[in-house]
């Protein structure tokens, strides 16, 4: 593969390897440096620019202190009435352990709590129930990601698309339609009835 720093995995995660001679890092103001020495944690780096010391192996790591914006597309779900379809959502996170987060991949981390957190949500609802709540399913999705997880925290949740298979659109279409119906022949009864009593 590419080395670190030519287009490698490293590279894009925002690491660099500082080899003699080699290479420097700038940490801006906002983000958060890691620094690793042969392999090894060492400290916290504050904004600055970094150059390769000596002959040691050195990793400087940026992580963002801003909040960062992950989006799930298109989550296969299942609703309490056993109706399988498809929500997507965007979560919003800080990192407030940077160190864990290096270490412990929290790009994957997240997405994987974000996935399960709208499993659940979709879970408790029926299909009818979820489409009425829409407005607030965000807060309710936040509620369930209220811990941090891999040195994460979740600040925002909100609830995107749902998409439904064409078979469920079409029966949610049937019974609006019915409803309609309903409602309509109700009120030509009762201003037949009040035409009657006049």
């Amino acid at each position: 593969g590419a080395p670190p720093g030519h287009g490698g995995p490293a590279h894009r995660r925002g690491d660099r390897r500082l080899r003699r001679g080699g290479w420097s890092q700038t940490i801006y103001s906002w983000q958060q440096g890691l620094l690793y020495v042969d392999g090894r944690f060492a400290g916290r780096l504050a904004p600055g620019r970094y150059r390769a010391l000596g002959r040691r192996d050195r990793l400087v790591v940026a992580l963002s202190r801003l909040p960062v914006f992950e989006t799930l597309h298109a989550v296969e779900v299942t609703s309490a009435d056993r109706l399988s379809y498809r929500l997507s959502a965007t979560v919003v996170y800080e990192i407030v352990d940077p160190q864990t987060a290096h270490e412990g991949g929290h790009r994957e981390a997240v997405r994987v709590a974000a996935t399960d957190a709208l499993v659940r949500l979709a879970a408790a609802r029926t299909v009818e129930a979820l489409l009425d709540e829409r407005a607030s399913l965000g807060p309710s999705l936040l509620a369930l990601l209220d811990r941090p997880v891999c040195g994460c925290r979740f600040v925002e949740a909100t609830v995107g698309g749902v998409t439904l298979p064409p078979e469920l659109r079409r029966l949610f279409a049937e019974t609006e339609r019915a409803r309609l119906e309903g409602r309509a022949a109700l009120e030509r009864a009762r201003g037949e009835q009040a035409a009657l009593r006049s």
